[in-house]
């Protein structure tokens, strides 16, 4: 790979910083959309071994071919399967697309969430997953039905009071006493999204850079929990060469096991598992708005201030 410049410069500025107070930011990567070995889920399970990190691995069961189920049991892969929805179907919009969001009844959607589960344990051998909302949508309530459902916890992007918070922390430079900021994790999820879905490419080095960098300064300043886990998302079956670059850059800065850590993700489950942090949802509004090609509102008026 080419040599780092800017601007991974600055992304490896931010974690000499954390270095010098002592510290290692956590992070984790989901890919989503799997059901069979491919070559490009092979190229990603290489490109994993390369850099030493487990991925979890959001499979849809209903469509999970049975012996690459039996290879994931078998632990020979860099993966750790998660439960993504039951059919990955939308229910709802072209503009709002969603499977277990608001827009059908809860006896069926309780229906298809037991028949994931249950196909997901016959297939992978995990009687309690973590459940992974196909599109990123899924509705309040049902966050509070997950664990009675048996589901060991939720992978989703983080909500959007909790981004728009942090974001404006950083803005405003706000003092890292400001501890009536801080929210607790309420799942395992994916901030760093390197596709721009529109163009069905990479988005620019400075966006993925600058998404990282909002995440390690919120936590360094302690508006998030210096150790809650940043994870990036990938789609390998959406990958062009481009993606798999700046997948591979990411990485190759970040340098797992030196610069920052990469946990087995057994471990981080077992921390932001329902078990461990019970979710607590007040009403049905959805947990998150966030869909792929959605661009963020407030992205690109958000200048980090690191010092």
């Amino acid at each position: 790979m080419p040599e780092i410049a800017a601007p991974w410069g600055a992304l490896s500025k931010e974690l000499s910083r954390w270095s010098d107070l002592g510290l290692s930011p956590t992070f984790w990567v989901r890919d989503d959309d799997a059901i069979s070995m491919t070559a490009a889920l092979e190229r990603l399970a290489k490109l994993a071994e390369m850099f030493g990190v487990q991925i979890g691995l959001a499979c849809v069961p209903a469509h999970l071919d049975t012996s690459f189920a039996k290879t994931l049991q078998s632990n020979e892969l860099p993966f750790h399967p998660m439960c993504h929805g039951w059919r990955h179907a939308n229910y709802g919009t072209s503009e709002q697309p969603a499977e277990f969001g608001t827009h059908r009844s809860q006896d069926l959607i309780a229906r298809d969430l037991n028949t994931a589960r249950e196909r997901f344990a016959e297939l992978t051998g995990d009687a309690s997953p973590f459940f992974v909302p196909p599109f990123a949508q899924i509705a309040g309530y049902l966050v509070k039905t997950l664990p009675e459902l048996g589901f060991g916890g939720l992978s989703n992007a983080p909500r959007r009071s909790v981004v728009r918070l942090s974001k404006f922390a950083v803005r405003l430079n706000l003092p890292a006493n400001s501890t009536s900021l801080r929210l607790p994790a309420d799942g395992l999820h994916v901030h760093v999204d390197p596709i721009d879905w529109n163009r069905g490419t990479a988005k620019p080095d400075e966006s993925v850079v600058r998404s990282v960098l909002l995440e390690l300064v919120v936590r360094r300043k302690g508006f998030v929990a210096p150790n809650t886990p940043i994870g990036i998302l990938t789609h390998h079956l959406a990958h062009d060469e481009r993606i798999w670059d700046v997948s591979g850059r990411l990485l190759e800065t970040l340098e797992p096991g030196r610069k920052t850590q990469f946990p087995p993700l057994a471990h981080l489950i077992a921390l932001y598992g329902f078990a461990a942090r019970p979710v607590r949802q007040r009403g049905p509004q959805a947990l998150s708005t966030h869909r792929h090609g959605a661009p963020s509102r407030m992205s690109e008026a958000v200048r980090l201030k690191a010092d």
